[in-house]
């Protein structure tokens, strides 16, 4: 085999390297975009599904499921508030049903204090005992507001560096060719300085 047809070969190997090497950094950015797009996506459903008061827990488990399988799908918010996923909506929501029932409560133990001081002192005027005796009933009595920890609305998901998916398998192959094409452009020089040399 002449030595030109050997380096017509590797020319034709280093092509077809640089050519495998293009088609997967393409296809390995396409498919990183559509990850993080498909992450934004259930994002904002899961934002729109607490807004609104519906399943937060199924459409947080798809967001959380999607980004621990795929690469490039960590969700950074707008505003750079940390973390970024928070279920603000449902935060309010518990703690205005939490201060309903505070206040629900604060009516009734007031009444039960009052027929309660009344049968303590039936005869005494309403300025007379029964003052202290309400306002020690209701602090005796009184309920709580229950602290509701707003970090357990918070959520921050980090994706892998690395995912079997479209966009894994292509950054895989991209390195791959681009090992191919540095070897083949190796290979490639080392016959034509050797053409050069025996010319």
């Amino acid at each position: 085999m002449a030595k030109r047809d050997i380096v017509q070969k590797r020319v034709i190997a280093f092509a077809v390297s640089g050519l495998l090497a293009t088609l997967f950094g393409l296809l390995t950015i396409s498919s990183l975009v559509n990850n993080s797009k498909e992450a934004k996506k259930r994002y904002d459903e899961l934002i729109a599904i607490d807004q609104s008061g519906g399943d937060v827990e199924t459409a947080l488990t798809r967001l959380r499921e999607f980004i621990y399988a795929h690469m490039n799908t960590t969700i950074g918010s707008p505003t750079g508030v940390y973390p970024p996923i928070q279920l603000k909506g449902t935060y309010d929501r518990l703690v205005a049903a939490e201060q309903a029932k505070l206040q629900a409560s604060s009516a009734t133990i007031y009444s039960d204090a009052q027929a309660e001081c009344e049968r303590r002192f039936p005869g005494a005027f309403f300025g007379g005992p029964r003052i202290p005796c309400i306002t020690e009933y209701v602090s005796s009595h009184g309920v709580i507001l229950k602290d509701i920890p707003d970090g357990l609305y918070k959520f921050d998901f980090v994706s892998p560096r690395w995912s079997p998916d479209v966009a894994g398998w292509s950054l895989l192959a991209l390195c791959i060719a681009l090992m191919s094409l540095f070897i083949n452009g190796i290979i490639l020089w080392w016959y034509r300085s050797k053409i050069r040399r025996s010319l």
